[in-house]
């Protein structure tokens, strides 16, 4: 959609002033509602002009939300109040022309039974303002506010977009509040993020949430007025049910610091240090502030991932993988530098292999191995490096020049072993970013809280229980250790291809 159809509904106030005043059909002609939409539409500027002139040319343009007699329907009325309340969805109410809806009605109810015409012409054009805005609202739900590659160059996972004019129709069938609860359900993770989002805006409006002072740590038993505010603070965000406000740090307390410190990535030990306080004293605004923005994220995904999927989240640095559609093994990885950050984008995971070869990218031959090899020529054999043409025929390492390396007619590869790069499996869904799933030989990374260490693709902890699990019986996991100490490259097609999906997920609802 855009900037100018967004910004439209400002544009049609100032029409609707100028043609209420001073065009139209003069008082004393017969003329109907349905004739005046069909004008509106035609000349309304930075509308949703097609899809409305389908919408309401298969009902002979008889209006969907308005009607002579009460102004706004039953449907119209909840279409104004949804609008109005744009914020419960996530969005904003200023987006969908709110000042404009709200001139419309009180210039509607201004004018009385001598004025039928005029009063008529007001509310075919409340029609189609709340119609238009019915359109871009269902259209942000679906799809988002934003396109993806206006706020991350990363993000390649995108949906198709659905057909507005067939989900208006069933808007008209099954009611707008029933339609929008079901496109949300859509989203995969969308509803109870939502519902977070709706229980945040609630705590602002009564306040917010208590700030606790800092001081000593609290922990269990621990008895001072700060823990009467820590108390206050765990309830307003659901970790401590109890709402009982005492100075008493009890087993009650402590478990809902856990389910706190689980909640957002924290050491879980139940003990009120620096990091969960800072955590702890960030304002419901913020929250609110990110919750907005994953709601937008989930937009911009397919509305369903199927029942077996791999999912990689970067910044929770995990993988997880689904069947049924519930998760039965997770693990954590590791992603992409800041520099080299992982890209968002799905594909299917076809193959394994078991004892790869590292096919170096040019880039990472010319700005980190050939380096190297100049301060040592002994570095490629001492790493297990060798020189190949595009047939995989050995080349001599005279070869390797950097003329050579950026024509593209050298390749390093590293030969299979404990110490290659890749580790002792890699995951294969073949893409257009060149990325991949892969064991490591530098496990020690794996105990960093924050794991962007690689060059952009994924680096699984567990790969040969990952390997297994994918396999599916096929091969157990002993026969894939066999195959491994035996040194032998294997590629293995996989039963039933899987999705993997790598997303950018800041804020989800724990299942």
């Amino acid at each position: 959609m855009t900037s100018q159809k967004i910004n439209g509904l400002k544009q049609i106030s100032l029409w609707l002033l100028l043609v209420i005043g001073v065009a139209g059909p003069v008082e004393g002609q017969e003329i109907g509602i349905p004739q005046m939409l069909e004008q509106i539409i035609l000349d309304a500027p930075d509308i949703y002009r097609q899809e409305l002139t389908e919408i309401y040319a298969q009902r002979q343009y008889e209006p969907l939300w308005v009607s002579p007699s009460d102004h706004l329907n039953a449907e119209g009325q909840a279409l104004y109040k949804i609008l109005s309340e744009a914020e419960q969805l996530g969005l904003n109410p200023n987006d969908y022309a709110y000042s404009e809806l709200h001139w419309l009605q009180r210039t509607d109810q201004l004018f009385s039974e001598d004025r039928p015409l005029f009063r008529t012409n007001v509310l075919a054009r409340f029609e189609v303002v709340l119609s238009n805005n019915l359109l871009k609202l269902l259209d942000h739900v679906t799809s988002g506010r934003l396109s993806p590659d206006q706020v991350n160059g990363k993000w390649y996972l995108q949906d198709e977009r659905p057909s507005l004019t067939q989900i208006v129709k069933h808007v008209s069938e099954n009611g707008i509040a029933g339609t929008l609860e079901s496109l949300a359900g859509g989203h995969e993770g969308y509803e109870p993020l939502l519902s977070a989002l709706r229980r945040y805006l609630q705590v602002k409006a009564d306040g917010g949430w208590p700030v606790i002072a800092g001081g000593p740590l609290l922990a269990k038993g621990t008895n001072n007025s700060r823990v009467k505010d820590l108390r206050r603070r765990l309830a307003a965000s659901g970790d401590l049910p109890d709402g009982t406000i005492s100075s008493q740090f009890d087993q009650k307390v402590m478990e809902g610091v856990e389910k706190f410190q689980a909640r957002h990535g924290l050491s879980v030990d139940g003990i009120v240090g620096p990091k969960t306080l800072e955590t702890l004293n960030v304002p419901v605004e913020s929250r609110i502030r990110q919750v907005l923005v994953n709601l937008e994220r989930r937009r911009w995904m397919p509305r369903t991932l199927g029942p077996d999927y791999i999912l990689v989240n970067i910044p929770d640095f995990r993988l997880t993988a689904y069947q049924h559609g519930e998760p039965q093994m997770g693990m954590p990885v590791i992603v992409g530098k800041p520099m080299s950050q992982t890209p968002i984008f799905s594909d299917i995971l076809e193959y394994l292999v078991l004892n790869p070869y590292w096919n170096v990218p040019r880039s990472i031959v010319k700005d980190e191995i050939f380096p190297k090899f100049q301060e040592d020529p002994a570095y490629l054999e001492e790493s297990n490096f060798e020189l190949v043409d595009w047939d995989e025929q050995p080349m001599e390492v005279a070869q390797l020049t950097l003329e050579n390396i950026e024509a593209g007619t050298i390749r390093i590869r590293q030969k299979p072993g404990p110490e290659n790069a890749l580790g002792l499996v890699k995951f294969m869904f073949p893409n257009d970013h060149a990325i991949y799933l892969h064991d490591t030989p530098a496990d020690h990374l794996f105990d960093a809280s924050e794991r962007d260490f690689s060059h952009g693709c994924i680096r699984v902890e567990r790969p040969t229980d990952l390997a297994a699990f994918l396999l599916n019986g096929k091969w157990s996991r002993e026969e894939i250790l066999h195959t491994i100490e035996s040194s032998e490259r294997r590629a293995i097609q996989l039963p039933q291809a899987i999705p993997v999906y790598i997303l950018y997920l800041t804020a989800w609802v724990a299942e």
